[in-house]
């Protein structure tokens, strides 16, 4: 599936999906609108990824999202002050070295990788 940016799902792509996944009738409707108001979260909250794992549709035909993975972009986390602790995962030294417009990756021991976005680590010590 390949949505366009600033529009919703098109049916033809909600029913590809759902032919793919053998869904039908109601529960197909409802998995239908359950994509459409994901794409539109992961597009209003400027996520880079947005991820349901498992999703199951129940004994009723009801589509449950039991768990979601949710990452906002990090050139756009100013735009979203609001969606939890950006930093509550990350290290000291990750935190200091975004502030210069870097990341840095805590390895075992005394290493690190510094990197500058560009795809080129810089081998650390701490």
């Amino acid at each position: 599936m390949h949505p366009t940016v600033g529009h919703d799902l098109w049916s033809f792509q909600t029913l590809r999906a759902c032919q793919f996944l053998s869904i039908t009738g109601e529960t197909a409707k409802e998995f239908a609108l359950v994509l459409n108001q994901l794409w539109k979260v992961y597009q209003q909250y400027d996520a880079s990824l947005l991820e349901i794992n498992p999703l199951v549709i129940d004994k009723d035909g009801h589509v449950v999202l039991l768990d979601c993975k949710f990452i906002v972009d990090d050139n756009a986390e100013y735009r979203q002050k609001g969606i939890g602790d950006a930093d509550a995962d990350k290290t000291a030294a990750e935190i200091e070295s975004a502030k210069y417009g870097l990341s840095y990756v805590s390895l075992d021991g005394t290493v690190g990788c510094m990197v500058n976005g560009a795809g080129l680590p810089w081998p650390r010590s701490t």
